[in-house]
């Protein structure tokens, strides 16, 4: 048996090694479909099923909260809604309250301040992650209380071996975290990261308790309507599902409206899975990925059997000819499905090879700052799979040939080569090519439309320059810098810093800006409510919110923003001066509309509160700080020296020295103003901009790939269809030669079946275009979904390359010799 199968195999060797274009497109097909298939299952394995190394995952979910009256949408709960959500539900098994926060971690001696990122935490955070210290241990309820010992941290494995070189002796050591002493009592696993949203980065674990004590306050002491800084984690109870738990919280959230009105009279929670909350809007991408990988199979699969079929009724005579010589159908069989194993096989390890390069330069292009346990890669379960689908495929479409080859009559076949007239089968065929061709002008229409929205958002006016413009992100010592009390010491930090910063050759201009346009790691989720002089609390219900940004007084002219009216702020203008303010286009036309809104005031807040009232003195163009693919913000600009003050991204603009270069100058420069504030990145503002439009970049890519696979299919199927045609039809078109038809009559003839083919197949793909629109705009700029100039694109891009594909067939046919009709 050994002997015969390995005989089989030189035969079906050799048949191949005869037949390269055959055995070349088969493969490619295959090919094509797996790894279509591998790149999809590796991103979204990578998205939303690769282990994170939390306990339970899928039981994880982030509580947010809905405050209309204050503008906002979707922000945290506050630690009085957190405390109250602990008591009153029964739904989690634990929640746990959390704020990432960025922290200087000093040097001493010649060594720079680190920056890292500190997760402030109840005791139960790590815990419900199912995540304990491979050294010392983590903190417990007790610290939590107040008058207990409240400074204790436990760092990364990554801080340990970076900042004290993996010392043994590190749990119980005191370090400075900005200038306050914490004992490190733990250090987490190797890899371990944990954070929200894509600043999954924290370097180290301490008490939540820990960072309220520096402000002279504790949990139960938190205002009920800060709804500004902190994440709840919950974990579902066993034998509770989303829905449930959604339905309690909706009853806590007006059990807590009717006994606190005053703050949480249209407060309502909602939950959300963690892993898609820190993921983003990715599901809508991979819905429509995985239906577009199912059409590209369909269409590999269907292609392989085109071609099969053709290779069978080409050898009809050879195999009538060996069923003559003796060979049973059964051998026949066995040798038709052999050789559909190796084309298989050789397909799906191509497509693997293939994707596991595609899927390494996804890797590549997705920002840095996601999620630690997004990774991309192909693993050797998903490579398995493929390789497995890729025999089967083989396999499968190996039976239609191996049963038309059992079916050969001998006498039949050894007679004159078939008539004019088209079996089923070819019908059939042809049906199939039809239907390739449609659904690969489906699946290129959705990829050039999705190239199509990026382009747009590519120049889209985001209200910024970001042309060899820098931002270097520091926050001070908040223990240093305390605000309100120490806030002329911060002005006076950031003014030198910024003149320092302008008197270096290679800096055209510098200014500051708390909030960086299309940042996606520290854009706030939602504005404030701000109050015009005479409103009231009730017309105040429907009220947009309103975006805070703190300014240096050069900051616009820095990031190339316009100024429209009136004049920026002036460094003079501190606390100690009436309160200004700039104003951005939309909010000058939403609460202005008639009116000049220089010389207008506004206050910070809901009618019912008291605070300072702002002048507005200058109107500045809209930035879409969301993003260029979302409306720009109502946005209240304010100067830094008279605002609360906190963190600060420098605004650099250079004079084309290299980015690298340019961000070790900075931190040096930050450094010589004060050792103990550390630089946390220097970032160029197109990278950023690219890095905002990740998903967009990913989904093209993807899609892209998939629209040319589809073509490429399609137009292997038109040569397969076109090629058993011509080969059927020798001698009617050696009789039209004998008869006096020209070379380009019979190239016309064949080329013509081949448009009335492609005719059908892009109408009915047309057709599926518009059908698929309400699936396909949720992720196509406004207009792409059913853009003519897209569909006239494709059809054209389809026409010419089918009649391309038919071309070859259709010059054999023309070199159709008479006398082989005539014998």
């Amino acid at each position: 048996m050994i002997k015969i199968w390995r005989l089989d195999l030189v035969s079906v060797l050799r048949a191949l090694r005869r037949e390269p274009t055959y055995a070349i497109s088969a493969s490619l097909a295959v090919a094509l479909g797996v790894a279509g298939a591998t790149i999809v299952a590796s991103v979204a394995a990578g998205v939303l099923i690769r282990d994170d190394g939390y306990r339970e995952a899928d039981r994880l979910v982030l509580i947010t909260a809905r405050d209309p009256a204050r503008g906002t949408t979707s922000v945290a709960p506050s630690i009085g809604d957190y405390l109250d959500l602990r008591e009153r539900t029964r739904s989690f098994s634990d929640l746990a309250s959390f704020v990432t926060l960025p922290y200087n971690l000093p040097g001493g001696g010649t060594e720079p301040a680190l920056p890292i990122e500190v997760n402030f935490a109840s005791a139960s955070l790590l815990s419900m992650l199912g995540v304990q210290p491979v050294r010392g241990r983590s903190f417990v309820h007790l610290e939590e209380k107040p008058g207990a010992d409240l400074h204790t941290v436990v760092i990364s494995y990554d801080l340990w071996q970076r900042r004290f070189g993996g010392e043994a002796d590190v749990v119980g050591r005191r370090i400075l975290l900005d200038t306050t002493q914490y004992e490190v009592i733990g250090v987490m696993p190797p890899g371990f990261r944990f954070g929200y949203r894509f600043a999954a980065n924290a370097d180290a674990w301490a008490p939540l308790e820990s960072w309220l004590a520096r402000y002279g306050t504790t949990m139960g002491e938190q205002p009920r309507g800060a709804r500004a800084y902190y994440n709840v984690l919950g974990r579902l109870a066993a034998g509770v599902s989303m829905d449930e738990a959604a339905d309690e919280l909706s009853r806590v959230g007006r059990e807590l409206a009717q006994t606190y009105p005053t703050t949480n009279r249209d407060v309502s929670f909602s939950l959300s899975d963690l892993r898609e909350s820190q993921a983003g809007p990715l599901k809508p991408y991979l819905t429509q990925a995985a239906a577009a990988v199912a059409l590209l199979l369909a269409m590999a699969c269907a292609t392989v059997a085109g071609l099969m079929l053709v290779r069978a009724g080409a050898r009809r005579a050879e195999l009538a000819t060996r069923l003559a010589l003796g060979a049973s159908r059964r051998d026949l069989v066995r040798q038709w499905l052999l050789e559909g194993v190796l084309l298989g096989l050789g397909g799906a390890t191509l497509g693997v090879v293939v994707a596991a390069q595609a899927v390494r330069a996804i890797d590549a292009a997705v920002p840095v700052t996601r999620p630690v346990w997004m990774v991309f890669a192909v693993d050797w379960q998903v490579a398995g799979i493929a390789v497995l689908l890729g025999v089967v495929t083989g396999l499968l479409f190996g039976l239609l040939p191996a049963w038309a080859a059992s079916r050969v009559g001998v006498g039949d076949a050894l007679r004159a080569e078939g008539r004019s007239a088209m079996s089923h089968t070819d019908k059939a065929r042809r049906w199939v090519v039809t239907g390739q061709v449609a659904l690969a002008f489906v699946l290129l229409t959705f990829g050039l439309g999705l190239l199509r929205s990026l382009l747009q958002l590519q120049t889209t006016p985001i209200g910024v320059q970001p042309t060899r413009l820098l931002a270097a992100y520091v926050s001070p010592p908040g223990d240093k810098f305390r605000a309100g009390e120490h806030l002329p010491a911060y002005a006076d930090l950031y003014l030198e810093t910024l003149e320092r910063l302008r008197s270096l050759p290679e800096v055209e201009a510098a200014g500051g800006m708390n909030v960086l346009p299309f940042d996606g790691e520290n854009m706030p989720d939602s504005g404030v409510v701000v109050t015009l002089e005479g409103e009231t609390l009730e017309s105040q219900r429907n009220s947009p919110s309103v975006l805070l940004v703190r300014v240096s007084g050069d900051a616009f002219d820095v990031a190339g923003v316009p100024l429209l009216e009136g004049r920026a702020f002036r460094e003079d203008e501190t606390l100690q001066r009436p309160r200004v303010a700039v104003v951005s286009r939309s909010m000058a036309r939403h609460y202005w509309p008639e009116r000049n809104p220089i010389g207008q005031r506004v206050r910070i807040g809901p009618a019912s509160e008291t605070g300072p009232w702002h002048t507005v003195v200058g109107v500045v163009d809209d930035v879409r700080y969301h993003g260029a693919g979302r409306e720009a913000p109502l946005v209240l600009y304010r100067p830094f020296t008279q605002a609360v003050a906190g963190s600060m991204h420098y605004l650099v603009r250079t004079r084309s020295t290299e980015a690298a270069t340019m961000a070790d100058l900075v931190s040096r420069t930050v450094g010589a103003v004060d050792s103990d504030v550390a630089v946390y990145w220097v970032r160029e503002l197109t990278m950023m901009l690219g890095n905002a439009r990740w998903q967009e970049r990913l989904w093209t890519l993807i899609c892209g790939v998939f629209g040319g696979s589809a073509w490429l299919l399609a137009m292997l199927g038109v040569y397969g269809v076109t090629a058993t045609s011509v080969q059927q039809r020798q001698r009617a078109f050696g009789v039209r030669v004998a008869l006096g038809a020209r070379p380009w009559d019979i190239v016309r003839l064949v080329q013509s079946e081949v448009a009335r083919l492609l005719a059908v197949g892009i109408s009915l793909g047309l057709g599926g275009a518009l059908l698929l629109t309400p699936v396909t705009q949720s992720v196509l700029a406004p207009g792409a979904a059913r853009d003519g100039l897209t569909f006239a694109l494709v059809a054209t891009t389809l026409a010419l390359s089918s009649l391309v594909a038919g071309w070859y067939p259709s010059r054999r046919a023309a070199r159709s010799k008479p006398a082989l009709s005539l014998r």
